[in-house]
Order: structure tokens, then sequence, then C-alpha cells
């Protein structure tokens, strides 16, 4: 199982969705008062004596320092892997703030999107030191363990658009997927449809289109070689308007790029008219048109 499209998909959440994480690590470390809190990033990067690592998440929020992995397949490895990276962490934040006393790990997790494996084992118990051994045990998150109501009612954002991850192994089942499981799979899809409106409809509209559109690349790469059932899919969740969009976006950039008269201003004018009769948020409609216009005075 290829894990690099729910790796691109999680990084970017972590990056440009900062607001998706005080959620998921309170619920995960069961901390308070982290409502309304924003994650401050933290360098991901780290240069060992012979080899580079790279994080998914590493960021700082109330006051503690948080590294979340993404990983879709079993690891034996996956403890002493984590205690590399959050090792790295620890030192390369104890200099940052000068500290020389003390040298503090971070709250780490890994995140299992498609269902932790049976029997799992993340952890390091003997991490022996001169008079005494530590356990080291990061906390290990599966997705297929939460209800999709649940995840909506808790605000786990991060987790939503890797709920149909839980499908794959039934969708990509030799001679293809059951019609039990091809019904259960779009009914989820238009529950998705249905809490990401509801979202859009809160005011946040360009949050949750993001949402729609990665919850869709996650539904495409469950889907591949199954196009009518992904075009299904993509229809229940929304996602049919959103590559609309993409394809209108698409034609924005290229108008941009070769057309330096007045009259294009127009035209691009009415064609954001028309992409609001389809419903699309006004806000990346703006952005759309902002950028094409920084573009043009470029």
């Amino acid at each position: 199982m290829s894990d690099k499209v729910y790796d691109s998909v999680f990084k970017t959440m972590a990056q440009k969705m900062p607001q998706l994480l005080a959620p998921f690590v309170a619920e995960v470390f069961g901390l308070k008062g982290l409502e309304g809190k924003r994650a401050e990033p933290m360098p991901t990067g780290f240069q060992l004596p012979r080899r580079r690592i790279d994080a998914d998440a590493v960021f700082r929020l109330g006051g503690s320092t948080f590294h979340l992995e993404c990983q879709s397949s079993r690891d034996p490895s996956m403890g002493l892997r984590m205690l590399e990276y959050d090792f790295a962490i620890a030192l390369a934040d104890a200099r940052s703030r000068g500290t020389t006393g003390a040298v503090a790990f971070p709250r780490s997790a890994v995140f299992y999107p498609a269902g932790a494996p049976r029997g799992l084992e993340v952890a390091v118990e003997g991490l022996g030191f001169a008079d005494n051994s530590l356990a080291y045990a990061p906390a290990v998150v599966d997705a297929g363990a939460f209800s999709l109501d649940y995840l909506v009612d808790a605000g786990l954002w991060l987790v939503v658009p890797f709920y149909l991850a839980r499908y794959e192994r039934r969708m990509r089942r030799a001679g293809g997927p059951t019609a039990r499981a091809r019904s259960e799979y779009l009914a989820d899809c238009g529950r998705l449809g249905e809490a990401f409106a509801k979202g859009m409809a809160s005011g946040e509209g360009e949050l949750y289109n993001e949402l729609v559109r990665l919850t869709v690349r996650v539904s495409d790469h469950i889907l591949r070689g199954q196009d009518d059932l992904a075009g299904e899919a993509r229809s229940a969740m929304g996602g049919e308007v959103l590559e609309l969009i993409s394809e209108k976006m698409e034609r924005l950039e290229r108008e941009g790029r070769e057309l330096r008269r007045e009259g294009r201003i127009e035209g691009r004018q009415e064609l954001a008219g028309r992409l609001l009769e389809l419903g699309v948020d006004k806000s990346i409609i703006d952005r759309a048109l902002a950028e094409g216009e920084a573009a043009r005075s470029n």
C-alpha cells in the first residue's frame, strides 16, 4: 500500500491548516484549555551525522512541543524511528532556547490513517541509562477507531479526510468491491458531504472547501482504477463542483499569463459571477482574482 497520498494530505493540513491541530492533540493527549489556540510551526528537518531525517509535523502549542507522524503501514522499527525523531527535536529545541540544563522530549504520536496494524508496538521499553531504564512510548492514533459523528462533534477535522481510508481493503479486493461495500462507501461519502456543507455554512468556506478537496484526493487514491465509482463518490461529497473550480482556476491562471489588456478584467469578473452561481465560496473567488491581478502586475 502506497502511503504517499496519505502522508501528503496529512502534511498539507498540518502546514496549511494549523487551526486543526489543537483539537487533535487535545483529544490524543487529554489536554484542556487549547480551544482557539493556534499551533506555531517548528523546523521538521534534522541533519544527523550520516543522514537527514524529516518529521511530518512539529509545532508548539500551549507551551508544549508536539511531534506527529503519519504512518500507513506496519514498521517494526517505528519505536526507534520515533525515538530518533524526538531526540533530534528535543536537542534542536533546547539549543534554540539556549537551554543547557534540561532537554525536554516533545509529546509525540503516530497517526495511522488506514487503521493501526494488529499487535502494533510503537515503543522502546529498555531505554537504558547508567542507573535506571526508562520506557518510551509515543501515542498511537487509529483513524478507524472514530465514528464520523464523533469526529465532527469533537472538531477532529484533521482526521476527517481519512475517514474513508477504512474502506481501502474492501474497495481494493480482487474482483472489485461488493455491492454492499459500494453502497456503504457512497453512503459515507454523502454523510461527509453533509458535514462539509454545514462547515461551509458556518462562514469558513475556504477551509471546508480545502477539506473537501483533500478528502476527494484520498477517495480517488482508494478508488484508483475505478473511475465510475470515484466519480459517484466525488459527486456525493460535493467534489464535482470543486473539480470544476480547479479547471476554472487553471483557466484564470492561463489568462493571467497570456492576457495583458484591460478587457481581461471584465472577463474574469464575469467568470467569478458564474462560479458564485455554482455555489463556490466567495473567499476562494476573491483570492483567485487577487492572485491573478498580482500576476498581471508582475
